[in-house]
């Protein structure tokens, strides 16, 4: 049987190429490497470039879709407010089957107002059944979307209804936090 040989032949950068393929297939395979590095640079160099512009204008922020923390309860030791921290950390359902709410919340009120604190003691079971039956109506979505200054002025709206001898200024959160 004989053998046949088939020259092989250098292009312009040196690669060997048979006859019968052409020129163009071979640089093809060269520059192709090239233009999708220069490519893949472009992409880097204008995600960057985006990002300093937003943030040089302040359209965006750091850590700008945080929560800012509440006061911790009782702080100053001098002032004339005392903190109602009596109904601890509660583990909330919400409308969602999967979603939980983790919230601590917890009221100021006049330190020397003793009639008050006693009416809040004797109806903290019905805050609470309160607190929970308006998140076990919410899904996390319309939480979220509501935002919480939202959900705390309703909620001290209803809580406020259901007291006599006084009325809580404000509501605080030292945790809101979902769990999936």
């Amino acid at each position: 049987m004989k053998k046949f040989y088939t020259p092989s032949y250098k292009d312009d950068f040196g690669q060997d190429f048979e006859r019968g393929s052409s020129v163009s297939e071979s640089r093809f395979f060269v520059v192709l490497p090239k233009i999708l590095l220069a490519v893949a640079c472009l992409i880097v160099v204008s995600i960057i470039f985006i990002t300093a512009a937003a943030f040089a204008t302040k359209k965006a922020t750091l850590a700008s879709g945080l929560r800012r923390a509440d006061p911790a309860p009782n702080e100053k030791e001098t002032s004339k407010y005392a903190s109602y921290t009596d109904l601890g950390q509660m583990r909330l359902q919400t409308a969602d089957e999967n979603s939980v709410l983790i919230l601590e919340p917890w009221f100021p009120y006049k330190q020397d107002d003793v009639a008050f604190l006693e009416e809040i003691n004797e109806k903290s079971r019905a805050i609470k059944i309160l607190i929970t039956s308006y998140f076990k109506t919410k899904t996390k979505a319309e939480l979220l979307r509501a935002g919480e200054n939202a959900i705390k002025k309703e909620l001290l709206d209803e809580i406020n209804n259901m007291l006599v001898m006084g009325k809580f200024s404000a509501i605080y959160f030292s945790e809101y936090l979902f769990l999936n």
